[in-house]
């Protein structure tokens, strides 16, 4: 079973927001990808309000809020 090394929130966490973070790259390689497929299924816009749970580094939430949607 490979484990989620958790010191690297620790030591690189002041790199969550840095887009040319190569600590995080992979959550963010993914994140359009996930962007497009929640549209899909559940068109989202301004003045919308949406809850996001389990949403972990709020690689979701960020964009929604900057498209207008209450999360």
């Amino acid at each position: 079973m490979i484990s989620n090394d958790l010191s690297i929130y620790e030591e690189f966490g002041a790199d969550w927001w840095k887009s040319d973070s190569h600590h995080f790259r992979s959550l963010r390689a993914v994140n359009e990808f996930r962007l497009e497929l929640i549209s899909s299924w559940i068109p989202l816009k301004q003045g919308d309000t949406a809850v996001d749970l389990g949403c972990g580094g709020g690689f979701i939430a960020v964009p929604l809020d900057h498209a207008g949607v209450k999360v």
